[in-house]
């Protein structure tokens, strides 16, 4: 199967962490707001 939401999900939250590290200089955590929902398996 392809891509699905939880995918692009990954994707924006780990270009927020990117941006943060860009600014702050650090690496920063990319931390998803819940676990993986069955759903998507």
């Amino acid at each position: 199967n392809g891509p699905n939401a939880w995918d692009g999900y990954l994707a924006a939250i780990t270009a927020d962490a990117l941006v943060r590290a860009q600014k702050s200089g650090a690496i920063e955590e990319i931390k998803p707001a819940q676990e993986k929902p069955a759903f998507y398996n």
